[in-house]
């Protein structure tokens, strides 16, 4: 799907509108849930989301998805609500992750260029003889 940006306005009691071409697109209803989740680059998305009715094939389903995360370590094991609250303490907050996606970033295309000027200078040295050897031809001709 293409990218499209379209704006909402929060409203009193924390309420937004959902535009009319965002809710046919996905294909919306009244009393369909959508979550939100914050990417590790500090965005929000908005997505569709179920709600899985407990002993359900989808809820079984989810659970084995949350395991596999923690069996891979893609989740923190926080098991007390101190734990939970110094987990969230130390979440940086989105404009701290944008700054630090932004210098990574950077960072990668200095790499980039630092890599395209070593190689050039790495075949300097070949490209020097060929042009001696070149104009030592050229002049015996």
């Amino acid at each position: 799907m293409k990218r499209a940006r379209q704006l909402v306005r929060l409203r009193d009691r924390n309420q937004i509108t959902l535009p009319a071409r965002v809710v046919d697109n996905f294909h919306l209803k009244p009393d369909d849930y959508l979550e939100f989740l914050w990417t590790p680059e500090g965005k929000l998305q908005l997505q569709p989301a179920t709600i899985a009715a407990k002993g359900s094939r989808e809820a079984a389903e989810g659970e084995e998805r949350a395991r596999q995360q923690l069996a891979a370590g893609d989740l923190p094991v926080l098991k007390t609500a101190e734990e939970f609250r110094e987990y969230l303490r130390n979440l940086p907050d989105p404009e701290e992750r944008e700054i630090v996606t932004s210098v990574r970033q950077q960072l990668h295309e200095v790499v980039k260029v630092a890599t395209r000027a070593i190689q050039q200078l790495d075949e300097a040295p070949q490209l020097a003889t060929a042009r001696v050897a070149e104009s030592k031809v050229d002049r015996r001709g």
